[in-house]
């Protein structure tokens, strides 16, 4: 009976610290870094043609503070064996003072760049190809289609749900030590 006892004990105690480690593995956190980046918050992206999950988008590369859930130590940029450059896409204020926020209704197709694997184009090292996840459904915000709403249904736009939108500018404002949010949203 006591070997029954010390048993349960023991598996209880097992079970406990897996669902610990797994709520601390799975829980998002919010990151802001200061490194080299792509910025895909207004970049339109074409559906992967041997992958129907994913996206390919064409971002920017830029140096700063961006936004994300990666640890800023797995976002560092790296050059693998044949001398391309790799980086992740996060988010940033960089294009808010020429680009407006539009909001996209539920249904359209579009792209989630977040913490996504970018290579620097070899011949314009200010570019990125992201592989992005496809997203279609919820209503979503991007920073492309220059406020034609139109283009949300044939975009791709990189882009976050309102709510990633919001979690993610309160994050940089604080960093940034800003009072006010830059972005400016397209006329309704």
């Amino acid at each position: 009976m006591k070997r029954y006892f010390l048993l349960t004990c023991f598996t209880l105690i097992a079970v406990a610290v897996v669902a610990c480690n797994f709520k601390k593995a799975t829980s998002k956190q919010d990151i802001v870094c200061d490194k080299t980046y792509a910025l895909c918050t207004s970049a339109q992206c074409i559906p992967n043609p041997n992958n129907p999950t994913e996206a390919i988008c064409f971002c920017e590369v830029l140096e700063g503070k961006s936004f994300g859930h990666t640890a800023c130590n797995k976002r560092d940029p790296f050059i693998d064996h044949l001398g391309v450059k790799h980086i992740i896409s996060t988010f940033s204020f960089e294009q808010f003072s020429t680009k407006k926020c539009m909001t996209c209704p539920s249904g359209k197709t579009w792209s989630d760049c977040l913490d996504q694997p970018c290579t620097v184009d070899p011949l314009d090292s200010s570019k990125a190809i992201c592989a992005c996840k496809i997203v279609r459904t919820g209503e979503y915000q991007t920073f492309g289609g220059n406020c034609d709403s139109s283009t949300c249904d044939t975009g791709f736009w990189s882009g976050a749900t309102v709510d990633a939108n919001a979690t993610s500018t309160k994050s940089l404002m604080k960093t940034l030590n800003l009072q006010e949010s830059p972005t400016t949203f397209c006329s309704e």
